[in-house]
C-alpha cells in the first residue's frame, strides 16, 4: 500500500480547511440575518480572487 505524498496531504487538509471556513462564514451570514439588531463582523475575511475562482470553476465543470 503505497502512502499519499505529503503535498497530496496538504492538498487534501487544505482543501478540507477551506470547507469548514466556508462552511463557518455561511452559518454566520445565516445567523446574522436572523437578528439583524446584534449584527457583528463576520469571523472570517473575505474569499481570496484564487478561492473564488476555484468555487466557481467546481461550479461549471462536468464530472
Amino acid at each position: 500500500m503505497a502512502f499519499p505524498r505529503n503535498s497530496e496531504r496538504f492538498a487534501f487538509y487544505d482543501d478540507r480547511l477551506q470547507r469548514i471556513v466556508t462552511a463557518r462564514r455561511g452559518v454566520a451570514l445565516i445567523l446574522d440575518g436572523l437578528c439583524t439588531e446584534a449584527a457583528h463582523p463576520l469571523p472570517v475575511g473575505p474569499l481570496t480572487q484564487e478561492q473564488l475562482n476555484q468555487v466557481l470553476g467546481g461550479l461549471t465543470s462536468t464530472p
